[in-house]
């Protein structure tokens, strides 16, 4: 009889623990904690009375076990920093309220912070619990969790290896206590710890690779998107670059052969020449000539090298050989190291220097085009005073 009481006493403190956790929750509910939060609290519950029953332990052993899964995960929205201590004070506290013996409830907060004196069967049944549902087959939901909760709390972005580098250190020194935990779980477990002590060395490798010059950098490649985008506009200007520079060398070839014939005619035996030619035709000549010659400075000034310069940011020296050419080479090698590893200062020293190739462009276009706008226009008044001459 006196133990169905016994029994009967810790349901009900069961059920107080769970309707006193649920209206904490209510006025405190905390909806970063995406990881530590009353569902993690829930499933812990279950899983204790799933291994509590597996062992055929007594009742009060699971009900004291659950109590305190209710209380573990409180601490993180009363305190991040220091969370064990709070859900330890939450749970003195609402064992106060309780009519218990003390040894009852020392048994109870042990299973939060267990001691060495108080070893206890509800204890280890917790800390089952706490591996085989976190650790084991709820690994890959929680990692997730664990990362969005550290950037909402701590205001910081953590990466997948950073999470899994905490869980590897929850997980390679966790033990099960009991037999039927370590028949239905420990391959689970062995699994997920061979798993992350693959990717934690994997990401331990990359790192120290990393902290060489230009090491690791092969690995961050942009999107194939990207790079075809950028290919294809490089190639793209870099052809317009060709043509206008050939065609400024047909109108630099043309005009000084135009410019040293006509010299030539004006200038060879001059007092001959002048007698007997009508002086009305060197008007067109002289004309003609000025028009070349204008012609010939402007088709020079559209492929005379002249690279822009003045660059923003630092980074984006590096693609112009006028800037970088400044600096040390071990400082350029350096500066070169940082840019490939930050994917965005790529993009944007390409797109800078994609810019900068657009300025040289509509420099020599703008220069291209008074060129042949003076070579035609002088090409059609000399026709147009030659015809004036002949016929009046």
């Amino acid at each position: 009889m006196s133990f169905i009481l016994q029994v009967m006493d810790k349901l009900t403190l069961l059920q107080a623990a769970e309707r006193y956790i649920a209206d904490w929750y209510l006025e405190h509910a905390n909806s970063k904690l995406s990881f530590h939060n009353l569902a993690l609290s829930k499933r812990l519950v279950l899983r204790i009375e799933e291994l509590g029953l597996g062992q055929s332990l007594n009742p009060s052993i699971i009900q004291d076990a659950q109590i305190a899964a209710l209380f573990s995960q409180v601490g993180y929205a009363i305190n991040y920093e220091q969370p064990v201590d709070a859900s330890w004070n939450k749970l003195q506290a609402f064992l106060s309220t309780m009519d218990l013996p003390n040894e009852d409830k020392s048994q109870i907060a042990n299973c939060l912070v267990p001691k060495q004196s108080l070893a206890s069967k509800a204890a280890d049944l917790y800390q089952d619990a706490w591996v085989t549902h976190v650790l084991g087959d709820g690994l890959e939901t929680y990692l997730p969790l664990y990362r969005m909760e550290q950037q909402l709390m701590r205001k910081e972005t953590i990466n997948k290896s950073a999470a899994r580098s905490w869980f590897y250190t929850q997980i390679k020194d966790a033990k099960l206590n009991s037999s039927f935990a370590k028949a239905k779980y420990q391959s689970i477990l062995t699994e997920n710890i061979a798993s992350l002590e693959l990717q934690v060395s994997k990401r331990k490798a990359r790192v120290e690779q990393e902290t060489h010059l230009f090491g690791g950098i092969a690995r961050t490649q942009p999107s194939r998107e990207v790079q075809t985008f950028f290919r294809t506009s490089f190639d793209y200007h870099t052809k317009l670059v060709d043509i206008s520079d050939n065609k400024a060398r047909i109108m630099i070839s043309v005009n000084s052969i135009l410019v040293s014939v006509l010299i030539s005619l004006l200038t060879y035996n001059y007092q001959r020449v002048a007698s007997s030619i009508n002086p009305m035709v060197i008007v067109p000549i002289l004309i003609f000539l000025i028009a070349a010659v204008g012609s010939l400075i402007f088709a020079i000034l559209s492929s005379r090298p002249n690279l822009p310069r003045g660059v923003a940011h630092a980074n984006e020296q590096l693609f112009s050989f006028m800037d970088f050419i400044k600096l040390g080479k071990d400082e350029y090698q350096r500066q070169m190291d940082l840019m490939l590893r930050d994917g965005s200062s790529i993009f944007a020293s390409m797109t800078a220097a994609l810019y900068f190739l657009g300025e040289i462009l509509d420099r020599k276009y703008k220069y291209l085009t008074i060129s042949y706008n003076i070579f035609m226009v002088g090409f059609v008044v000399t026709v147009v005073m030659f015809l004036v001459t002949y016929f009046l």
